[in-house]
């Protein structure tokens, strides 16, 4: 989605064409625009809105228009919060929503309270002129911003924005929803001041339940290829309403630290492996049910069918996958609830140089990982069609793809690691590469038709998955550990989840995090550290603990007992570069 704010008529400049080419390939099912006049002004708004089609039986359009005149451009999913009939489209719902009785500032910013589902959008309403926007508390979809450097410019909010040297964009930081007021805005020879925007634009809070409120200053800066030092407030685009911060329901973090020896006993422990078990698998059933059918989708991602396996039935659903306790516990889950006649797709993605001519040059930790869990899954579920795909990227592709295409959906971020796991992101969920068949041990060219991918992002935040986690336990115990995750938490919207929507959503796919659900988040803050990880245990032990658990209760128990390995690691990508690199550092290949 797209929309563009200026004083004059739609120019056509090349680069906003080249935005609305990258927002159509997220949308490849309906394209729309439409160009709003504000009364008698001169104030013009365009938008536009590129549809993948997931839920309902019709297709509804964007931009959304009701009889009122109000629009609306939805990147997201209802999962629960307001009621969404089988049959109807969310788009469809929300709108009706946002002018149920009166379309006041309070009922607007009631109704994105109750959504519960990852989201952006740009509702204008027409009748006070007002243009809201925003992400969801998680920020688990993109949006982006600009502000207009000369006459021929635009205020723009786009869900992708290619690099630019010219133009500057920043995320929208998901702190809440924030709201401009176009009665307000006034121009001075074609172009607003940038000091202006903050007497235009609102932010109307989140409820912060945690005790820390970490966010980066960066996310805030309107010149996002400048360094900000701490000891200066950051160059604010917005004012905060006092008003009172909007509610999103989350139940407050659980400090309670242990007694010296305090360990649960045995059924306390169990009763928290159950629990969390039948929560998170409400996750995913609410994120593989009701999907459209994928046949007509398939021509938007160019694959021949005949490349395809013939006899295997096209899956609505994949799973980044690399045999990990996060990943093979959603696909498990999701094995209860995609019905057992669809085959369900695990891309396994690696990465070699050019120069390795060895024929196991692709056998990294994830691949070998992968394909181990795989045989457990199989055991879980005989009937079930599981499509292992190998998706296999040599060093001359990795850099040809950044340099061309990927370095713009990782645009405004900048650094190694958003570089290495960015491009990791890109190619998996291409979904394009080897499956082998298992009756005659060949292999097939494969590319997956689904339009949902489930990612195992936010576990490690909350479970204490990370190397820091154990340091921090090593040096400050429970206490330590306990504000550790409580930051982690806090910061999750500021973890470059918009980046990794904007790499997955490039190939007409939808990313899906079931451990973002947000009754998922209460659930694991209501419980007591200890019942989620214990770090006095060995590293593939006591690191996620309760994962594990669940994990084994599912049968899973080689991935219940790895350790974590990031994605830059275990697909080998981060060995294709230059070896001395730190993740923080500027990366010149982005440039």
């Amino acid at each position: 989605m797209c929309i563009c704010f200026c004083f004059t008529q739609w120019l056509g400049q090349s680069y906003y064409q080249q935005i609305i080419e990258f927002v159509a390939r997220r949308g490849p099912d309906y394209h729309g625009q439409q160009v709003i006049c504000i009364n008698d002004t001169k104030k013009i708004l365009n938008f536009h809105g590129c549809v993948l089609h997931l839920r309902g039986e019709k297709l509804a359009q964007q931009p959304a228009f009701d009889s009122y005149g109000n629009a609306l451009l939805w990147n997201g999913e209802i999962f629960a919060g307001l009621q969404v009939e089988e049959t109807e489209s969310d788009t469809a719902t929300l709108l009706k929503h946002l002018h149920a009785n009166q379309s006041t500032d309070e009922n607007v910013l009631q109704i994105f309270s109750k959504i519960k589902g990852p989201y952006a959008f740009i509702y204008y309403q027409a009748d006070s002129n007002l243009v809201w926007f925003g992400r969801d508390v998680f920020g688990r979809r993109s949006l982006l911003i600009h502000f207009p450097i000369n006459e021929n410019d635009y205020f723009s909010l786009s869900s992708v924005a290619p690099k630019r040297d010219q133009y500057d964009w920043l995320e929208v930081p998901a702190l809440g929803i924030f709201c401009l007021d176009l009665n307000k805005v006034k121009m001075t020879d074609g172009v607003a001041p940038l000091e202006e925007y903050h007497q235009w634009i609102q932010l109307y809070r989140w409820y912060n339940p945690y005790r820390f409120n970490i966010v980066s200053h960066e996310i805030h800066c309107v010149q996002t290829n400048q360094q900000v030092d701490s000891k200066d407030p950051p160059n604010r685009w917005y004012t905060t309403n006092d008003d009172g911060d909007i509610n999103n329901g989350f139940m407050s973090f659980n400090r309670l630290l242990p007694s010296d020896n305090c360990i649960d006993s045995e059924i306390n422990q169990n009763a928290a492996v159950d629990n969390l078990c039948s929560v998170l698998s409400e996750s995913v059933k609410r994120r593989v049910y009701c999907i459209t059918s994928p046949s007509c989708f398939l021509s938007s991602l160019n694959i021949d069918n005949e490349q395809n396996h013939k006899n295997i039935p096209k899956a609505k659903i994949a799973i980044l996958y690399s045999g990990g306790i996060d990943s093979a516990i959603l696909a498990a889950l999701a094995d209860r609830h995609v019905p057992s006649d669809e085959s369900i797709d695990l891309i396994n993605v690696a990465f070699a140089p050019i120069d390795n001519l060895s024929d196991n040059k692709f056998e990294v930790p994830d691949r070998i990982s992968g394909r181990d869990v795989l045989e457990e899954l199989r055991k879980v579920n005989t009937k079930r069609y599981w499509n292992f795909i190998e998706v296999n990227i040599s060093k001359e592709e990795l850099q040809e793809a950044r340099k061309n295409h990927v370095k713009h959906l990782v645009h405004p971020h900048r650094t190694v690691l958003d570089d290495s796991i960015g491009c990791a992101i890109w190619f998996a969920s291409r979904g394009r590469g080897l499956v082998k068949d298992n009756s005659n041990g060949s292999y097939s060219t494969y590319c997956s038709s689904a339009k949902v991918l489930l990612v195992g992002m936010g576990a490690d935040e909350q479970l204490a998955g990370y190397t820091r986690h154990r340091k921090r336990f090593t040096r400050d115990g429970w206490e330590g550990l306990l504000k550790e995750i409580e930051m982690e938490i806090c910061r999750i919207s500021t973890r470059n989840l918009g980046r990794d929507d904007r790499c997955i959503g490039d190939h007409c796919r939808e990313a899906r995090f079931p451990y973002l659900d947000e009754d998922v988040v209460s659930f694991l803050n209501g419980l007591p550290i200890w019942n989620k990880a214990d770090l006095r245990l060995p590293k593939g032990v006591g690191d996620k603990l309760l994962l594990r658990k669940v994990g084994q209760s599912l049968g899973l128990f080689k991935s219940s007992k790895l350790e974590k390995k990031a994605i830059q690691f275990g697909s080998r990508i981060a060995k294709l570069e230059k070896s001395s690199e730190k993740g923080s550092q500027q990366c010149s290949r982005l440039d």
